[in-house]
């Protein structure tokens, strides 16, 4: 059997009214063989995924599939039931596949709903291999490729953000399709539709933009509108940083002017040797750099959708516990294992990156990695 064709159509179609994936497939030598043909291919293909048991096929009930098989179903038919059932274990499951003959002797699409496009492919392509192996007669490691499909979609994930404004738009029924690898999405069709990037809208401005790249300028905006902000300067060189420092006679917090994500961004700075270090660090991503009041608390990312909350969430600074045993390389090593924390937005947390900033950190406490 072999792949001919693997496409996803990202909207309304002829097979279903939500995206599907369809994989086109010459089943070759298996063109005319049935399932019932080929002795202990059953067997072997339900102690692979006994959730099999549960598909209800044409029948229309829980035991439907298998009836299918012991009657004679072709590969195509069955591997579209895998990649379903792979999806289950998966955390992506979907209940929509159709197998539909196409035209010549063993040549077959075969379509499945998706929730996540890049792991809906892997598993279309695990659901051919798993069916050769029972024909083969052969082990397959279904619990390894799972662990990959898994890897594969977290690695896909929306980010939390984006993610609950497209859970928001699906509970008002309002269709979406992903439309690069970022988080770009698109809501509604044609003349209706609307663009999200990350949290940002088709409707938000070039210079609303703009103003929130700059600290400087929307803490302006926003005191000139009488609400309170930390006080603070923008500078350009290590000297005025100090001389700022001074001035201002209270712990500071020290960030690139333009930056994001917590990048370069130093707290709770109280003498003149960590607020230069701190400038010089803030400085490789931006010249101008902005020193201001510290405020303690938590941090908060809210979201809203139609003027009312869907989604907040805690930021909490990367942390280790010492425990008298280990050193704080291996707490960083032990923290990371976590089953929460993963890479990019894979996870609810990211792991704890060990970079110039945390360094700073430490040396300012006196203590390092081995300590």
């Amino acid at each position: 059997m072999k792949i001919l064709q693997l496409r996803t159509i990202s909207g309304p179609n002829v097979f279903h009214g939500r995206p599907v994936i369809v994989m086109t497939v010459q089943l070759e030598d298996l063109a005319n063989t049935a399932s019932n043909e080929i002795p202990g291919y059953n067997e072997r293909l339900v102690a692979m995924l006994p959730g099999l048991h549960t598909h209800r096929c044409s029948p229309g009930r829980p035991g439907g599939f298998i009836e299918r098989l012991q009657r004679g179903t072709y590969f195509a038919h069955m591997i579209e039931h895998i990649a379903l059932e792979l999806s289950q274990h998966c955390e992506i499951g979907v209940g929509y596949g159709k197998t539909i003959y196409d035209g010549a002797e063993g040549k077959y699409k075969i379509i499945v709903r998706y929730r996540s496009e890049k792991g809906m492919r892997y598993l279309l392509r695990v659901a051919m291999e798993v069916a050769q192996a029972a024909v083969d007669g052969r082990q397959y490691d279904i619990d390894g490729a799972l662990a990959e499909a898994r890897v594969i979609i977290q690695r896909a994930e929306l980010g939390p953000s984006t993610r609950a404004i497209v859970n928001a738009a699906e509970r008002r029924g309002i269709p979406w399709h992903r439309l690069n690898e970022q988080n770009l999405i698109q809501f509604g069709h044609g003349q209706h539709r609307r663009l999200i990037q990350a949290t940002a809208s088709s409707l938000t401005s070039d210079i609303a933009v703009d103003i929130a790249k700059n600290k400087d300028l929307t803490k302006e905006l926003l005191r000139q509108a009488g609400i309170p902000v930390p006080r603070g300067k923008t500078v350009y060189n290590q000297e005025d940083a100090v001389a700022t420092f001074r001035e201002m006679g209270m712990p500071v917090a020290i960030k690139p002017r333009d930056g994001n994500h917590g990048k370069g961004v130093s707290l709770n700075l109280e003498n003149d040797m960590a607020v230069a270090e701190a400038f010089a660090l803030a400085q490789t991503f931006s010249r101008a750099v902005l020193i201001e009041e510290l405020f303690l608390g938590d941090d908060y990312r809210i979201i809203t959708v139609g003027g009312k909350m869907i989604a907040a969430a805690r930021r909490a600074p990367a942390h280790v516990t010492g425990d008298g045993i280990h050193t704080v390389v291996a707490l960083i090593e032990l923290e990371n294992r976590n089953p929460l924390r993963g890479e990019g937005h894979e996870k609810p947390m990211t792991k704890i990156k060990f970079d110039a900033v945390a360094e700073a950190y430490l040396r300012r406490r006196g203590i390092d990695l081995a300590t």
